[in-house]
């Protein structure tokens, strides 16, 4: 091979070779609590909500205990972010009253990421919250959050969706509070994040509230799920799946009775159906059996005759025949008595 014919080779194979991709970065961190607290840690009586002389909700009645993982489902614009922000001290309750527990303090976790102030850099957001920590120390929790280098200066306004939210759930694993609000803590990350999340919250010693869609979260999680409506907030202990079985078997009763009805007239159908079924099924072995006891009369009758007595191959036929007339009278028998006791009076 010439030296050309071997640098056109190498060119051709390093054309087909493909760089490694990069391994991708994960956060790795956990929520820690400052204070234990009490062990009831929200009552909530008959809240009830208002705007503008419209109803949100009302007849809302909750209780979390300490390190209870409680979910709050419920279907758009019944109310969930606004009942986290009720609880906040941001909207003022119509009607009703909660009550936080011995110890409690609380930390909420915006999924409209509201808190971040966009004039600031990633560094001085973080900062200016925990001003007692040194550099070193902002920049290596920067760091677990995945902002490194000179991406800690840049401005929170060019920041995306996930990045602002990995900057808000850093301040809130500052923060060490033992009760943790959280709206829609999973919607801007992606699956490495979520999965980090996911593990940091299930080592949180503290108490969580949560308001998700994320069924794989709330199945992980849940100790409990309350279903938020216009009238109320039914509870359901458990898990998602659990919560699913449940609604699935609290049907409405106007639903079982019309499949109650249902139910009932296709069995009295198919009972009908079975009943003429079986008297068809008389009559025809009643049929069978007259047929049978006139061909056996009638092979008698023939095997009596003179010369059929003589005829010993056809006497042996005759009787073969009447042998096998016996035994299917006997079967057609046995199953006309079932049905003739069955409709003696019908």
């Amino acid at each position: 091979m010439t030296i050309g014919s071997k640098e056109k080779a190498k060119e051709k194979l390093e054309s087909m070779l493909q760089a490694p991709e990069a391994r991708e970065k994960a956060m790795h961190f956990r929520f820690g609590i400052s204070q234990r607290g009490g062990n009831d840690v929200l009552a909530v009586k008959n809240l009830a909500l208002e705007f503008d002389g419209n109803s949100i909700f009302r007849n809302v009645d909750m209780e979390i205990h300490r390190q209870e993982r409680v979910f709050l489902l419920g279907p758009n614009g019944c109310g969930k972010t606004s009942l986290l922000k009720t609880l906040l001290g941001v909207n003022r309750a119509a009607e009703g009253a909660f009550r936080f527990g011995a110890g409690i303090d609380v930390g909420y976790y915006d999924q409209l990421q509201t808190g971040l102030r966009n004039d600031k850099t990633v560094i001085d957001e973080i900062w200016d919250y925990y001003p007692k920590m040194t550099q070193t120390e902002v920049r290596s929790a920067l760091a677990v959050f995945l902002f490194q280098g000179d991406d800690v200066f840049k401005p929170v306004s060019a920041l995306s969706g996930g990045e602002r939210a990995r900057i808000l759930l850093l301040r809130l694993m500052l923060s060490r509070h033992n009760f943790l609000l959280l709206d829609e803590p999973t919607n801007h990350l992606d699956i490495p994040s979520c999965e980090a999340l996911e593990n940091a919250l299930n080592g949180y010693e503290g108490t969580l509230l949560v308001v998700s869609h994320d069924r794989y979260l709330i199945n992980r999680l849940a100790d409990k799920i309350y279903f938020l409506s216009g009238e109320g907030a039914a509870c359901y202990p458990g898990n998602y799946d659990s919560y699913l079985e449940t609604v699935k078997s609290r049907q409405y009763p106007e639903a079982k009775a019309k499949v109650a009805e249902k139910n009932e007239y296709r069995l009295r159908k198919e009972q009908e159906a079975a009943v003429r079924k079986e008297k068809a099924e008389l009559r025809r072995l009643e049929n069978s059996l007259a047929e049978a006891d006139a061909e056996t009369a009638r092979l008698k009758k023939q095997l009596n005759q003179p010369d059929v007595a003589c005829d010993y191959e056809k006497a042996l036929e005759l009787t073969g025949r009447l042998d096998g007339l016996k035994s299917e009278s006997d079967t057609l028998f046995q199953r006309w008595s079932v049905l003739a006791q069955k409709y003696e009076n019908q």
